[in-house]
C-alpha cells in the first residue's frame, strides 16, 4: 500500500508535459540502444558494427542533376561556309532563325563580333553569355558511357607448387580515349538533328583542308571542333554537387540521319526524333578532381564576366525564373553549392507581390499576405 501511495505521488505531480518529455527521453534511450537514433544513426554506422541487422538508414540517392555541353569553336564565317552547300546552310543574320542560332552556338568567335552585336541582342533565341549550348542540356536523355578507375596488376612466375604474388602497379590515370553515348529528345523543327549535321560537316571538311580553322587554333594546334562536357550530380535538395566529372576533348562522331530516312508503313507517324543517340569521342575523362570545379566557374566567367556580381537566386525564386539564370558553383564556402545567378534587372520578381503591387497601386485594394 505504501509503494502504491508513493507511485500515486509521483503520478500526482506529473502534467502533460512532463510526461510527454519523459516518454520522449524512453524513446530516445530504447532508440539509441539499437542504433536507430536519427542524432546517432551516421555516427553508429562509422564506429561500430551493427548486430541487430535492422537499422534503417537511407541508402544513398541523388537528383540527376544536369549535363553541360559546351560550345566549340568552328570557323562558320561566311567565306568558310560558302565552301560547302550543307554548310552554306546558315550563312545567315537573321536573329531568330534556327540556322542563325546554331551558327552562333557552334562559333562563338562569330557570335561575339561587335558587326553583329545589334542583331545578337535583338535575337529571342541566344543567350551569348553562356558557354554551353542550351538546347542540348535541355534535350539530354541519358548519357553512359563513362569509364571506371581500374588498377593495373602485375604477377610473379609461379613457383615449385605454382604458387605466385600479385601486386598493384598504378593505373593509367584515364588518359585514354573512350567513347561517350549520349540520348536526346529532339523538338519541333529537329534543331538537335539540324545542330549535330553542322558539327559533323564542319569536322570532316576542316580534317581534308576544304575549310580552315581559325588561325589561333592552327598555330596552337588545337582541335577547334572538340568541346568540354560537364556533368553534375545533386544531392536530394537539388542544391549541393555530390559528384562530378569532365569529358575534355570531346566531339561528334556520326549523327543520325539514316534513321530519319527509313520507312515503315505499319507506322504513319515517325517519332524517331524522340530518341536520337550520339556518339561523342572524349580525350580526357576526369572525375572528382577539384579542378574541374574551379574549370567551370573559369569557363563560365570567360562568357560572363560580371558573374560574381549577379544575384543568386533562392530555391523558391528559381520557380518563377525557370530558364533564367546562369550555373556558378560557390567554392569558397566548401559547400559545392550550384547556385543559379541572374542579372537583377532580368529577375522576374514573386507573381504574387507584382499582382497585390498593382491591385494596391491601381484599386488601393490591399491583400492578404
Amino acid at each position: 500500500m505504501n509503494n502504491n501511495k508513493e507511485y500515486s505521488d509521483i503520478g500526482a505531480d506529473l502534467n502533460l508535459d512532463k510526461i510527454e518529455k519523459l516518454n520522449d527521453l524512453l524513446n530516445e534511450h530504447i532508440q539509441k540502444s539499437i542504433g536507430n537514433s536519427k542524432f546517432n544513426i551516421f555516427s553508429s554506422y562509422l564506429s561500430g558494427i551493427d548486430k541487430v541487422k535492422n537499422t534503417l538508414i537511407e541508402s544513398d540517392v541523388s537528383r540527376q542533376g544536369y549535363v553541360f555541353i559546351g560550345r566549340p569553336v568552328l570557323n562558320l564565317r561566311s567565306s568558310s561556309l560558302r565552301q560547302d552547300r550543307i554548310l552554306a546552310l546558315i550563312d545567315t543574320i537573321s536573329s531568330n532563325t534556327v540556322a542563325f542560332y546554331i551558327r552562333c552556338m557552334l562559333d562563338p568567335i562569330f557570335s561575339n563580333k561587335i558587326e553583329i552585336s545589334n542583331i545578337i541582342e535583338h535575337s529571342n533565341l541566344l543567350n551569348n553569355q553562356l558557354p554551353f549550348i542550351p538546347l542540348l542540356t535541355n534535350t539530354i536523355k541519358t548519357m553512359s558511357g563513362w569509364p571506371d578507375p581500374v588498377l593495373n596488376t602485375e604477377s610473379t612466375e609461379g613457383g615449385f607448387f605454382s604458387e605466385n604474388f600479385t601486386f598493384a602497379k598504378g593505373f593509367d590515370d584515364l588518359r585514354k580515349s573512350v567513347t561517350l553515348t549520349l540520348n536526346f529528345r529532339d523538338i519541333q523543327g529537329s534543331p538537335v538533328l539540324s545542330l549535330f549535321t553542322i558539327w559533323f560537316r564542319f569536322i570532316h571538311l576542316v580534317t581534308r583542308g576544304i575549310v580552315l580553322a581559325y588561325n589561333k587554333y592552327i598555330e596552337e594546334r588545337k582541335m577547334c571542333y572538340s568541346c568540354s562536357i560537364y556533368r553534375f550530380v545533386l544531392d536530394t535538395s537539388g542544391k549541393y554537387i555530390k559528384y562530378w566529372g569532365k569529358a575534355t576533348g570531346s566531339f561528334p562522331l556520326s549523327y543520325p540521319i539514316g534513321g530519319y530516312l527509313n520507312y515503315d508503313v505499319t507506322s504513319p507517324i515517325s517519332n524517331f526524333g524522340n530518341d536520337i543517340s550520339i556518339p561523342f569521342m572524349v580525350n580526357a575523362p576526369e572525375m572528382m578532381d577539384p579542378i574541374i570545379l574551379n574549370d567551370f566557374n573559369m569557363w563560365i566567367k570567360r562568357f560572363c564576366p560580371y558573374i560574381e556580381n549577379y544575384e543568386v537566386l533562392t530555391q523558391d525564386e528559381q520557380i518563377y525564373n525557370n530558364f533564367k539564370g546562369i550555373p556558378f558553383i560557390n567554392i569558397s564556402s566548401g559547400s559545392n553549392e550550384l547556385e543559379w545567378r541572374i542579372d537583377p534587372e532580368e529577375k522576374t520578381q514573386d507573381p504574387y507581390s507584382s499582382i497585390s503591387y498593382i491591385l494596391d497601386s491601381i484599386k488601393g485594394v490591399k491583400t492578404k499576405s
